[in-house]
């Protein structure tokens, strides 16, 4: 498990691929007027099959930026990675890729978004499976054609000062589904589990 915030004001865990970044208020910063910003994770270990990567996303707006961000996975390089994005002027979740530098959207989730609240987000990553959460909800699921685990995972933005906290990328273990579970039993009485 990785886990990383600025509360020490550095981030000694990513590794800026572009764009500029920034620690204030004890976050990472996206600061990119012009372009994509992209800073991946410093993990040291290969990724298990099934991965999570969070973080607490605040969508600001200031001047001429816009007010988006999101999370990468599957990056191979600064031209080939997938992401999933938040915007408020699109009004909306997006899930994408970039191959060869090109950019295009896979699926999208129409919802309002505001510049002045924080999301829990969240991609799990099960095999070809990539799973969208936003404040605990399944926003998005789409599968690709490979394994997304051989790639790095990280944070990226649009012209954006999004701000990032609470970074997290831990090994996703499925719950598993339960079956004929029901019980009953009377009020006051004991239950002895084995």
């Amino acid at each position: 498990q990785l886990r990383g915030d600025c509360d020490d004001g550095v981030a000694e865990d990513c590794n800026v691929g572009y764009g500029d970044w920034t620690i204030g208020n004890n976050r990472y910063i996206s600061n990119s007027s012009n372009g994509r910003a992209l800073a991946t994770a410093r993990s040291g270990v290969a990724l298990p099959v099934n991965t999570e990567l969070s973080s607490v996303m605040r969508f600001t707006r200031t001047g001429r930026y816009q007010s988006n961000g999101g999370l990468v996975f599957d990056d191979q390089d600064s031209l080939n990675f997938k992401y999933i994005l938040g915007s408020v002027e699109g009004r909306g979740w997006t899930m994408g890729e970039v191959v060869s530098g090109s950019d295009r959207a896979l699926t999208t989730k129409s919802a309002t978004l505001s510049q002045t609240q924080d999301y829990e987000v969240a991609v799990v990553i099960e095999g070809a499976t990539a799973t969208l959460f936003v404040d605990e909800v399944e926003t998005i699921t789409r599968t690709f054609d490979g394994n997304l685990n051989t790639g790095s995972l990280g944070l990226t933005s649009v012209r954006s000062k999004s701000q990032f906290d609470d970074i997290v990328i831990r090994e996703f273990v499925p719950s598993p589904d339960a079956e004929n579970d029901s019980f009953q039993t009377l009020v006051n009485t004991a239950i002895d589990l084995q």
